[in-house]
């Protein structure tokens, strides 16, 4: 039932607004989520959702769940109101 609230935008992600978004999934390389990070905690709101699946690219930011999918890990941050 939530098919018609996903949506998928094919653009440099460097470029495309996350502000209204509140889930993003990350398959991306430890480094290229480590450029994101800042973008993510300046544009999504708290309490949205990042997951990300395999690469945990946050740095000292831990993540809030951890588990394991097809053999590799799954992370999930929350947004915090206070920014890292």
């Amino acid at each position: 039932g939530l098919a018609s609230k996903i949506r998928f935008v094919e653009k440099s992600f460097y470029d495309v607004p996350v502000r209204e978004a509140s889930i993003v999934f990350l398959y991306l390389y430890t480094a290229v989520m480590a450029k994101l990070k800042p973008k993510l905690l300046r544009e999504l709101k708290p309490g949205a959702r990042i997951v990300a699946y395999q690469f945990n690219g946050m740095g000292e930011w831990k993540p809030d769940e951890t588990v394991t999918r097809f053999d590799h890990p799954v992370y999930l941050w929350r947004v915090p109101a206070k920014r890292l």
